[in-house]
Formats: C-alpha cells, structure tokens, sequence
C-alpha cells in the first residue's frame, strides 16, 4: 500500500505539463544582454523598413485588383475570354511595375477584397474599355 501522506518529489513519476515544457525551452533560448540589445535593434529595423503604400501605388493596386477578379468572374463568359486574358495580363502587368514598393502587396490584398463586390456589368465595362 501506498502512503498518500508523503511528499511527491517532481521528478518523481510525474511528466512535465505543458507550463513546464515552456519554461524549460526558455531556458534554452535565453539570451545574453548584449545580444538581445542587438537582436531587438535588428527587428526593430525589420519593421521599420516596411513602408506603407502611397498613393500611386494604393491606385495601382485598386486597379490590378479589379481587372484580376473581373478576369475570374469574366473567364467563362462566352465572348469574354479573351477579354479576361488581357485583365489578368494587364494586372500582371501592373503589378509587376509597382511590386518593389513598399506596401502595394498589402494595398493589394485590401482592394481585391473591395472588388469581389463588383457586379458582372461593371466587368464588363472593365474588359471593354481595356
């Protein structure tokens, strides 16, 4: 029989939890002052260089956004096809020109949201003028 009253030693028997997973891989990753001061610099200038997008940019991604999805939703529309080839290829185009910017891939995400709201119609006229 057992004797429950006893102190049970951590190491006795029982695995560590997850709190005590955790602190024992800090304990590994624990860096010296010097090299934090260092580490947090270069990270701080990491973030630093990321631009946000101007407004020639913020444009440009408005409007790859809207010839890219028009070119998705204008693809299986008869008389359309090749029409939306050339959206897809003028987005690409587009984007390719303005793609060393600073922040006209998160513009870009951002505006292709707003353009799924597009109707067909305005497709349309998208494909047509282009």
């Amino acid at each position: 029989m057992k004797n429950l009253n006893r102190r049970v030693v951590k190491s006795e028997g029982r695995k560590l939890g997850f709190i005590g997973k955790l602190k024992t891989s800090l304990a590994y990753l624990v860096v010296p002052a010097g090299a934090g001061g260092l580490l947090g610099l270069a990270a701080g200038l990491a973030f630093a260089g990321t631009a946000v997008a101007g407004f020639d940019e913020k444009v440009a991604a408005s409007f790859a956004a809207k010839y890219q999805v028009c070119a998705l939703k204008l693809k299986d529309t008869p008389g359309y096809r090749l029409k939306a080839l050339g959206l897809k290829a003028k987005s690409d185009e587009i984007g390719r020109d303005k793609l060393g910017g600073g922040g006209y891939i998160k513009a870009f995400q951002k505006e292709k949201k707003k353009a799924w709201l597009l109707s067909k119609k305005e497709c349309k006229r998208f494909a047509d003028r282009l």
